[in-house]
């Protein structure tokens, strides 16, 4: 007779939860890596306005011409800025996906060990049992009768 863990279904529904989850935290992960590279983009981009913008007061030119400049150093600061904002609720979802993730494993690890506990004691009782008959063979070849 074989170990049969009642909870069966259910430590199965808990780990097909677990995976989801950690699909959907892989997903986002990935996801903040990316933002976090546009990120980088943009911070080059805001330093190659800066940059711009310094070489060419450095040679003298007139600001009313540097205006462009200034816009598209405005802009660049601008999306760095919102990138920053969305690289922050990816991350907030991160955290939430994370917390969600170690939720879900607890209870599948919980099962796991009620699971564990559950077949140790399956096995010593059968082990118990094959030994008493054992015993029980071994009375009846020394003694002839059972129960002597």
């Amino acid at each position: 007779m074989a170990f049969v863990f009642r909870l069966e279904k259910y430590l199965k529904l808990r780990r097909m939860e677990e995976e989801r989850s950690k699909i959907e935290l892989g997903k986002k992960i990935s996801a903040r890596s990316s933002k976090e590279e546009e990120l980088k983009v943009a911070y080059q981009d805001v330093i190659k306005s800066s940059e711009d913008r310094l070489l060419r007061l450095t040679k003298g030119e007139n600001l009313a011409r540097l205006n462009p400049f200034f816009i598209s150093e405005d802009m660049a600061l601008g999306a760095r800025k919102k990138r920053e904002e969305e690289l922050g609720k990816i991350q907030q979802e991160v955290d939430d996906l994370t917390a969600e993730f170690v939720k879900a494993r607890g209870k599948v690890k919980s099962l796991e060990n009620i699971r564990d506990k559950q077949e140790f004691v399956y096995r010593r009782e059968m082990n118990r049992k094959e030994q008493n008959e054992l015993d029980e063979l071994h009375s009846i070849r020394k003694y002839g009768k059972k129960g002597l």
